[in-house]
């Protein structure tokens, strides 16, 4: 009986604390939505700034780990934004967003990782019968 009890306690204590964390831990929303008024605003650094720290409050969120990887597009460094897409990728298989997979194959291209588009388009046709 003795061993019910404790077992009892501790996991309404880790309840309660799990609950407790859920109200007090800092939301990542409002930064996000100021994130996203800063980067239509062609604020990308601003934007960036905000991200990053929702991201040190949330490092699984692929929302903000996209938008990341798009500050850093518009601010020229691909190189910075192809692991964001590619861990909100992975993240959200098997179906990622529409914008996350546009957000990465424009890495890609940038970093030369896939051929000019007149090739593949030459490609495609060759593979492709006509309708």
């Amino acid at each position: 009986m003795r061993l019910f009890n404790r077992v009892t306690i501790s996991l309404v204590v880790i309840l309660f604390l799990v609950v407790l964390w859920d109200l007090v831990k800092p939301a990542t929303s409002t930064l996000y939505t100021e994130a996203v008024a800063q980067y239509k605003n062609k604020n990308y650094q601003e934007s960036l700034k905000l991200l990053l720290t929702a991201y040190q409050i949330d490092s699984n969120d692929t929302a903000i780990m996209s938008l990341i990887g798009w500050d850093e597009l518009k601010l020229g460094d691909p190189k910075s934004a192809e692991p964001q897409f590619s861990r909100a990728r992975t993240l959200t298989l098997p179906h990622p967003p529409v914008d996350l997979l546009v957000g990465y194959a424009y890495t890609e291209i940038e970093l030369g990782k896939f051929p000019p588009v007149t090739t593949v388009t030459v490609f495609f046709s060759a593979c492709v019968p006509p309708l």
